[in-house]
């Protein structure tokens, strides 16, 4: 069960990279919020990385409910 939970929380960082990489704090340009591609891919990520942070909360849950 542990280790579900760690591959969905891997899953979430890994997609919030995503999203980082695609809209850096440093190196930011004012283009980068009307690029259509740039936004897109960050809200497939933010989506994922949602669903991921859903299925490990239900995985520590269990976790839990099992101690």
């Amino acid at each position: 069960m542990f280790d579900e939970a760690l591959d969905q929380y891997q899953v979430v960082s890994e997609n919030l990279q995503t999203v980082a990489n695609t809209f850096p704090f440093h190196g930011m340009k004012p283009e980068h919020v009307k690029d259509q591609a740039r936004i897109r891919t960050a809200i497939d990520a933010l989506r994922t990385a949602r669903d991921a942070e859903a299925d490990g909360l239900e995985a520590l849950r269990r976790i839990v409910n099992e101690l």
